[in-house]
C-alpha cells in the first residue's frame, strides 16, 4: 500500500513557537519546529523551510511508494491483456479444429507433411479422433487443447486398451501434436503427454513363410504380384522397397541389386553407407529380364509403384488376397475378426524378409552378408529375422554324435584292424582319427566283411 503523508505548521502560544502537524499512515504526528542551532523558530518562513525538510523523508517515501504501485499496476494490467491475449488464441485451439490447426503448423513432423506418406495421416487422423471422443464423453468442460491435464493424457492411455505397442503408438502421436501446436505459439501449456513413460513392449515377430508356402504364393499370381513376391522372397527387399524399384537399380550384367532403402534414407549418414546390394538368384534374374522386355516405365512395377506412392495399405490389401486364395492364415490363432481379440499377424508380405533371412542362414551365408544385404544396423536385429526351420534343425542335430557311441564304434573298428596286415592298421588308426561316425561305420561293415576266420 502507497504510503499517505500530509501536515500543517501553526504557531502555539504567546511566544510565538511553531509547530509541525502531520500524518502517516492516519497516524498523528506533532513536532517543534528547530533552527540548526536547536532553538525554537517563531518565524513563519523559517517554520515552513524547516517543516518541508523534516517531511521530505516521508515524501520521497511517498513518491516512491506511489512509483512502486503504478509500475505495479502497469505490469498487473499488462499480465492481464498476455493472458487475455493467450486465452483467445488458445480459446481458438479447440477439440473441434485441433488437428486442423496441427497440419497447417509449421513445426509439424516432416513425415506428416511427406506426401508419400498419406497413411501417416490417416494414423493422425485416426489417433486424433480417438483422443476428441474420448474427451468429450470424459470431460465435458474441456472444450480447448491447452486445458487437457497430464492425468488426462493418462487415462485416455489407459482407456485405449490393446497391446502396449497400440498404446505408446497413441501416446507418441499425440505428443507429437501438442509439441508442434506448442511450439508454434498456438498454445503454451505443458504437454501433458510430454512425460508420459514409454509402456514395455513384448513384440510378435512374424513368422517365415517355407518354401512350398512361397511357391505357392507366387504360382497363385500373376503379372506384377508374382514379380513383387518373388522379390520379397529372392532379396529380403521390404514391401516399400520392392514396389518402387527402380531399372537403374537392377543390375542385370553384374547380377545383383543395389537399392537404398527408403526406410534409412533420411537417417543413413551417407547414401553410400545406406545401400544394400542383392545378388539375384537365377529364377529371379529370368523373371526381371522377361519383365523389363516390354518395360515402358523406370519403376520394375510401374503400376504397384504408383498405387503404393499413393497408399501403402492399398498394396497391403492386394497381398492379403494373394494370401487367402492361398489359404494362408495371416492372423494367429485365436485372434483376430470374430474372436473378440486384437489380431496377432503372423503371416504377411514382410515374413517374406524373414523367410529370405533364415534361409540364408540355413544355406551358411555369413551373418555379416545377411546383415548388410538386409541393410541392419547391428548383429542383433538380424538374429531376430533368423528363423531355423524344423527340417534345417533336425539336419543339424544329424550331424551331431553320441561321444559315448563314438568311443565303442573307434574300439570296435582298432579291433578288427588289429586282424589285418600293418598298412591296414595304419589306415585304419589314421581314419578313426579323422573320420565322420558315418564313415567309421561304413570301414567297420567293410573289415568285419572281410576279416580272417
Amino acid at each position: 500500500m502507497p504510503r499517505k503523508t500530509r501536515g500543517r505548521v501553526f504557531a502555539r502560544g504567546k511566544s510565538g513557537r511553531y509547530y509541525v502537524q502531520y500524518y502517516v499512515d492516519k497516524v498523528q504526528h506533532v513536532a517543534a519546529l528547530r533552527d540548526r542551532d536547536g532553538l525554537p523558530i517563531t518565524n513563519a518562513k523559517a517554520a515552513r523551510e524547516a517543516a518541508d525538510l523534516m517531511l521530505l523523508p516521508f515524501r520521497l517515501r511517498d513518491e516512491e511508494a506511489r512509483a512502486e504501485a503504478l509500475a505495479e499496476r502497469h505490469a498487473t494490467i499488462e499480465r492481464k491483456a498476455i493472458n487475455a491475449e493467450r486465452e483467445m488464441a488458445e480459446s481458438r485451439c479447440t477439440l473441434e479444429n485441433g488437428l486442423e490447426i496441427f497440419a497447417s503448423c509449421p513445426f509439424r513432423p516432416r513425415a506428416f507433411e511427406t506426401t508419400e506418406k498419406t497413411d501417416r495421416k490417416k494414423l493422425y487422423a485416426r489417433v486424433y479422433k480417438a483422443f476428441r471422443e474420448w474427451v468429450g464423453g470424459n470431460s465435458r468442460g474441456t472444450l480447448t487443447l491447452a486445458k487437457v491435464t497430464p492425468d488426462m493424457a493418462m487415462r485416455f492411455r489407459d482407456f485405449l486398451g490393446g497391446t502396449p505397442q497400440h498404446r505408446n503408438m497413441y501416446t507418441l502421436v499425440m505428443r507429437k501434436i501438442y509439441a508442434a501446436l506448442i511450439r508454434s505459439g498456438h498454445i503454451s501449456c505443458m504437454n501433458p503427454f510430454g512425460d508420459l513413460q514409454k509402456l514395455p513392449e513384448i513384440r510378435e515377430s512374424r513368422k517365415p513363410l517355407t518354401h512350398e508356402m512361397v511357391m505357392k504364393l507366387i504360382g497363385a499370381t500373376g503379372g506384377e504380384m508374382r514379380l513383387l513376391i518373388a522379390l520379397g522372397y529372392y532379396t529380403g527387399l521390404r514391401l516399400g522397397d520392392c514396389c518402387t524399384l527402380l531399372w537403374r537399380e537392377v543390375l542385370m550384367d553384374r547380377g545383383v541389386i543395389v537399392r537404398q532403402p527408403r526406410k534409412t534414407l533420411r537417417t543413413a549418414r551417407s547414401q553410400e553407407a545406406a545401400r544394400v546390394k542383392v545378388g539375384m538368384p537365377a529364377e529371379l534374374s529370368r523373371m526381371l529380364k522377361e519383365a523389363k522386355g516390354g518395360a515402358t516405365s523406370e519403376y520394375v512395377l510401374p503400376a504397384l509403384a504408383e498405387k503404393y506412392l499413393k497408399s501403402r495399405a492399398a498394396v497391403t490389401v492386394l497381398v492379403a488376397a494373394v494370401f487367402r486364395k492361398c489359404g494362408i492364415r495371416r492372423a494367429r490363432e485365436g485372434t483376430g475378426k470374430g474372436t473378440g481379440r486384437r489380431a496377432v499377424v503372423e503371416y504377411c508380405f514382410h515374413s517374406l524378409r524373414y523367410s529370405y533371412a533364415s534361409l540364408s542362414a540355413e544355406r551358411g551365408v555369413p551373418a555379416a552378408i545377411i546383415q548388410q544385404n538386409l541393410g541392419h544396423g547391428s548383429p542383433a536385429m538380424t538374429e531376430h529375422y533368423t528363423k531355423i526351420s524344423d527340417q534345417a534343425a533336425a539336419h543339424y542335430a544329424s550331424l551331431l554324435s553320441d561321444p559315448l557311441e563314438d568311443s565303442r564304434q573307434t574300439a570296435r573298428l582298432l579291433e578288427l584292424a588289429a586282424m589285418h596286415g600293418d598298412a591296414v592298421r595304419s589306415a585304419v588308426f589314421a581314419l578313426s582319427k579323422t573320420a565322420s561316425p558315418a564313415s567309421v561305420s561304413e570301414a567297420i561293415e567293410s573289415l568285419e566283411a572281410s576279416a580272417p576266420t
